[in-house]
């Protein structure tokens, strides 16, 4: 057997297992372990310079970091729904827009916070324009 040979492998055991560790699935992994078994002159340095930046990429979430919905820390909101008057999905009325479609369900005047209505030019308040709907 060759040095070059020897080095080749050795090399892509290593990157196959430090890509395992960095996040990369198996048949990522696989293929810089064998690019790095061909040319492991040329993928190695490569490999340092692109494939080592995985690891600050977001993990999956694992199962045991999942929160569930009725845990004490994050309630169910049971609270008074409204429908939304752009896509009619029922929404709790304390959210400002909807999170289906973005609509703002609360209009508020800018220059003093009262709400308005979606028909009033002004505020009856304060006389400031009402904010664009």
């Amino acid at each position: 057997m060759s040095i070059s040979l020897i080095i080749g492998v050795l090399c892509a055991v290593w990157v196959y297992s430090d890509a395992k560790k960095h996040g990369y699935s198996q048949n990522l992994a696989l293929l810089w372990a064998l690019g790095t078994a061909a040319l492991f002159w040329i993928v190695v340095p490569v490999y340092f310079l692109l494939g080592r930046r995985r690891k600050n990429l977001p993990q999956p979430v694992q199962p045991s970091d999942q929160v569930t919905l009725d845990s004490p820390e994050n309630p169910v909101d049971v609270s008074e729904k409204i429908t939304c008057p752009m896509c009619a999905s029922d929404v709790p009325s304390s959210f400002e827009k909807c999170p289906h479609c973005g609509f703002t369900l609360h209009l508020v005047c800018p220059n003093c916070g009262s709400e308005l209505e979606r028909t009033w030019k002004n505020c009856p308040h304060c006389g400031a324009a009402a904010p664009e709907k």
